[in-house]
């Protein structure tokens, strides 16, 4: 019915890496959004930002999924076109200061809106704590973020405050999906992979993308056969 997507953070652990690699295949996912890789590979199939900080990799051979292609990136953020969507991928360290954070979302901001498409899915790592997504309290990064997205009128996909990062000393909710309102009807099934061993102290996020024309037409007739008659 739907292409699947991978969303990961690796902490640049080489062992992370090689079992999301493996777990793509494995659950024949079409396309990965990797926060932390371990390196980017010089493949054709991966792309990554300026400071290798966040990559996205897509394989075409998996089912309903499509070859991707590069639209832009920069200091903390990567963007390729996947039939219809663009999915941006995004990781901004904890270690930049408030000003430093927001320069980044300005830039963001920029090239989301220039490339002026109705159809986005963001998969962010802000560092950022926010009530709205699950965290006990709201710090600043989490009140520039909510400003950021209202901005570009981005919805949260996240659900029921499951933590997406599980260390000794807490759990957290720092992994997010966002979708803009166009895009929110192709995105099925997205949660928190709780049951799924990943090698690093985040968990993975998986979903399903409607990304090919055909896609549409059977999600429309699913929707049709099963809503109720009036």
């Amino acid at each position: 019915m739907a292409a699947r997507v991978l969303q990961a953070n690796l902490n640049h652990a080489r062992q992370a890496q090689d079992l999301f690699v493996h777990t793509l295949a494995e659950r024949g996912c079409g396309l990965g959004i990797a926060a932390e890789p371990y390196r980017i590979p010089e493949h054709p199939s991966w792309v990554g930002d300026e400071l290798g900080s966040v990559a996205i990799t897509w394989r075409a051979d998996a089912p309903a999924s499509l070859p991707a292609t590069l639209v832009g990136k920069g200091k903390g953020w990567v963007a390729v076109r996947w039939g219809p969507v663009l999915v941006v991928g995004v990781y901004l360290p904890p270690s930049l200061d408030l000003s430093g954070f927001a320069e980044r979302l300005d830039s963001l901001s920029a090239i989301i809106s220039g490339i002026g498409v109705g159809r986005v899915v963001v998969s962010k790592n802000f560092n950022a704590k926010s009530m709205t997504w699950g965290s006990p309290r709201t710090d600043r990064r989490g009140v520039a973020v909510k400003e950021w997205v209202a901005t570009l009128d981005l919805r949260l996909l996240n659900e029921g405050g499951i933590s997406t990062c599980v260390r000794e000393r807490g759990e957290s909710v720092v992994d997010l999906t966002w979708a803009s309102p166009a895009t929110l009807n192709k995105v099925l099934g997205w949660r928190v992979a709780t049951e799924v061993e990943t090698l690093s102290d985040h968990r993975y996020i998986v979903y399903g993308l409607v990304v090919t024309p055909e896609q549409v037409l059977q999600l429309r007739r699913l929707r049709e056969t099963t809503s109720p008659r009036r």
